[in-house]
């Protein structure tokens, strides 16, 4: 699949921007691959919504809900928000898919 193998690219790159710039433009870079990842599930779930049971992406999603949060609390608003951010929204995205897929 090309796309594992962009993911393995990415994750190359970002362990090499880690070395040798800064952990924060590393995790920046993650996200791209991170997203990337999620494509398959919401494409799951897109095509069959009983794929997926929504609780355990509710939790997880909350969980990382709290983590913005207390991101947000230690740091303010900061590019640090970025990936907990999107792996709230990455996570929650799954049982969105299955409630709006379900209603038709």
């Amino acid at each position: 699949n090309w796309k594992e193998w962009v993911i393995l690219a990415i994750s190359l790159v970002t362990i090499a921007v880690w070395k040798f710039y800064n952990p924060l433009s590393a995790n920046l870079v993650l996200i791209s691959a991170l997203v990337l990842s999620f494509w398959p599930s919401w494409e799951g779930v897109w095509l069959d919504p009983s794929k997926e049971k929504p609780l355990p992406w509710i939790l997880w999603g909350s969980a990382y809900g709290l983590t913005t949060f207390v991101t947000f609390l230690l740091g303010g608003l900061t590019l640090k928000l970025t990936m907990p951010v999107i792996v709230t929204l990455a996570h929650l995205a799954v049982p969105a898919i299955c409630a709006i897929r379900k209603e038709r």
